[in-house]
C-alpha cells in the first residue's frame, strides 16, 4: 500500500501566510476575479480552502 500523492498547490505570488489570509478573504468576496502572475494585486482566484485553514491556525498558535 501506498499513499496517493497530495495535489500541488498552484504557484502564487505570495511572500507570508498575512498576505494569504488576505488572498482568502478577497477570494471568498464579490470582489475577487481571475488575475494574472503580472497583476499588482497579489491574489488569484482558486487558492485552497486549505491555505486558508493554514493561514488560519498561525493566526491562533502566533505569539501574544
Amino acid at each position: 500500500m501506498h499513499d496517493e500523492p497530495l495535489p500541488l498547490l498552484p504557484r502564487l505570488p505570495l511572500r507570508s501566510l498575512d498576505e494569504l489570509a488576505r488572498c482568502a478573504d478577497e477570494i471568498h468576496s464579490d470582489r475577487c476575479q481571475w488575475i494574472g502572475d503580472d497583476s499588482p494585486r497579489p491574489c488569484t482566484c482558486g487558492v485552497p480552502r486549505a491555505l486558508r485553514a493554514l493561514a488560519a491556525a498561525r493566526d491562533e498558535s502566533g505569539p501574544p
